[in-house]
């Protein structure tokens, strides 16, 4: 069975062009909807070459961040405070330098101008590659029908799994018999014939990147991946690994690794 780490989305955008201080902003064409985006904060991205910022020195006044381009800049759209998105300390600091993630700083100002407005007042800093708005992450609600999860009569010569968790049956994304309402035949996975070759293995650790996960459920907990402090996953959000289980993300780590044959709810595909 496969186990998990879990963690909370972040979204990293594309690249911009060199042009300090020669109109707006790089990422700043529209005015963006301003409730999709949080408040009072915007993100910036470093360029590989530049040196790094230091967070702790940076005062209301604009300067001692190391790169006197970025103190001016910061000055200019009212900052308040700079600090790094990831984490830069602990054991997986040169990984996270590998990957470029040490690259990232949220500028925080004074909530009394938009983040459009920051952002341009910014401006160019040829320092910088990149300035976007901090999206919102919210929980995506859907809505379904009890008729788009129920298999429906017919055969394929596919044998079903000998397991006993009583919800597989209604798992038809895994191997579709016949066709739900509204949707397309065969449309599944084809689990059945796959499960055959592999279950998974407890040594691959799978990344939920969605809502947090109820890492106590009983149909998840035998499954779930734990550091050497006992921490399961990471919030990117907080900054710490408090995870907060939320529906959607537990169902998703269920899909991949609730536990098999043991009379409780679903079937993990690992």
């Amino acid at each position: 069975m496969k186990h998990f780490s879990f963690f909370l989305t972040l979204l990293l955008l594309t690249a911009c062009t060199r042009d300090p201080e020669s109109g707006p902003a790089p990422g700043v064409g529209q005015t963006p909807m301003q409730e999709f985006y949080i408040p009072s904060v915007f993100r910036i991205k470093l360029r590989e070459t530049a040196a790094e910022l230091d967070t702790r020195a940076f005062t209301r006044s604009g300067s001692g961040s190391g790169i006197a381009a970025f103190d001016a800049a910061a000055t200019r759209a009212g900052a308040t405070a700079v600090q790094r998105v990831f984490s830069d300390g602990d054991r997986f600091r040169e990984r996270r330098r590998r990957a470029g993630l040490h690259l990232w700083y949220d500028v925080h100002f004074s909530g009394a101008i938009s983040v459009a407005e920051a952002m341009e007042r910014f401006g160019r800093v040829d320092e910088v590659e990149c300035i976007e708005p901090v999206p919102r992450m919210v929980p995506a609600g859907a809505t379904v029908s009890q008729a788009d999860f129920s298999r429906t009569s017919g055969s394929d010569n596919v044998a079903i799994p000998g397991f006993d968790d009583p919800l597989l049956v209604n798992q038809w994304i895994y191997h579709r018999v016949g066709a739900a309402v509204g949707s397309t035949a065969v449309a599944d996975l084809n689990i059945f014939p796959a499960w055959s070759v592999s279950t998974g293995h407890k040594d691959v650790v799978v990344a939920v990147v969605d809502g947090g996960i109820d890492y106590t459920h009983p149909d998840l907990a035998a499954n779930i991946w734990r550091d050497g402090q006992g921490a399961c996953g990471y919030n990117f959000c907080r900054h710490n690994t408090e995870i907060t289980p939320s529906s959607h993300g537990t169902h998703v780590a269920g899909t991949i690794g609730a536990v098999n044959n043991n009379g409780i709810g679903v079937c993990g595909i690992a």
